[in-house]
């Protein structure tokens, strides 16, 4: 059972990897998969990469003892005979491992303090008794770049309205979602029986931006682990003006709106459910053929998004 679980909160990533590679439409660009649970090997092979003019193309979202998986895209490559690839900016990384909350808040402000961009965040977790699991964050500076650019606020909770106090609170500070996942607590419970899950939501904002921007979004974060209850719930919040903005695995979501905005819908959603493998491409060719854009996925279904009304082109 361990396995399937493993398979099934991990497969979506390879997914969106195959969607993100036939979008791009740009067949001249390389890409590089990299996978590893350990952070610093995965730290390692991505800066190795880097090295040959990759970038940080995707991060997948993963639990259940799944490896962290990476792409790399090197764009438009122009090689000469013996010579290295040459791209216009060169990119180095750092990547975050960390069992407590505090150690990872600790090395992401000093990450930061280095020049470091967050690029995204993830989980090395498993459903197993008597296991601990990690926070893994990966970050992005230009080589050369030793300026603090950034600054971020690490927030987590098992509740649903906790953490969006917490999350207003920081909106009301000029800062915004950066990158969301879902954790296990590690807590006396998870460790000795039925894991406990939090959610965690990094928010960033730029240096100099201490105060609420003219043009301010809201934002509302929802968790739910019933597939149904997660698209009814994003369909309310639709009519009342909201739109998606990103997802975590497992049924956790952050909705966007402007609040000097008419709280009319702008969008429709549906969720994909992923039954079986060998049909996803031909259900998300289905559905492209319908106007729906694919605009993210949380556990084992995609979210899909097309305008309200709208005769949209495939």
């Amino acid at each position: 059972m361990r396995h399937k679980i493993c398979i099934v909160l991990s497969w979506w990533g390879l997914v969106i990897i195959a969607f993100s590679l036939v979008a791009a439409k740009q067949p001249s660009n390389e890409y590089r998969f990299i996978a590893s649970s350990n952070s610093g090997t995965l730290e390692k092979e991505i800066n190795d990469a880097a090295k040959e003019g990759f970038r940080l193309h995707l991060l997948s979202d993963t639990f259940a003892d799944a490896q962290v998986g990476v792409v790399m895209v090197r764009l438009n490559p122009v090689a000469v005979k013996n010579e290295p690839v040459v791209t216009s900016t060169q990119y180095e990384y750092k990547v975050l491992g960390a069992r407590k909350v505090a150690t990872m808040r600790k090395e992401l402000d000093d990450a930061a303090l280095q020049g470091y961009e967050l690029r995204g965040v993830t989980a090395n977790a498993s459903v197993m008794v008597f296991t601990v699991s990690e926070t893994i964050a990966v970050l992005e500076r230009p080589v050369g770049q030793t300026s603090q650019r950034y600054e971020y606020r690490f927030l987590t909770s098992v509740r649903e309205k906790e953490l969006q106090k917490s999350l207003d609170a920081a909106v009301a500070e000029g800062f915004h979602p950066a990158a969301l996942s879902v954790n296990k607590d590690n807590n006396a419970a998870s460790f000795l029986g039925f894991p406990v899950l939090r959610s965690d939501l990094i928010m960033e904002r730029q240096i100099g931006a201490t105060s609420l921007p003219q043009t301010a979004r809201e934002y509302r974060f929802l968790s739910t682990f019933k597939p149904g209850t997660f698209e009814k719930e994003i369909k309310q919040l639709c009519r009342q003006g909201w739109r998606f903005h990103m997802a975590g695995l497992l049924g956790v979501a952050v909705m966007v709106r402007d609040p000097k905005a008419k709280p009319e819908q702008l969008y429709d959603y549906q969720m994909l459910i992923a039954r079986r493998t060998g049909t996803v491409q031909k259900e998300l060719q289905e559905a492209g053929s319908k106007g729906w854009a694919y605009r993210g996925a949380s556990g084992i279904f995609a979210i899909l998004e097309q305008e309200h009304n709208a005769q949209n082109p495939p």
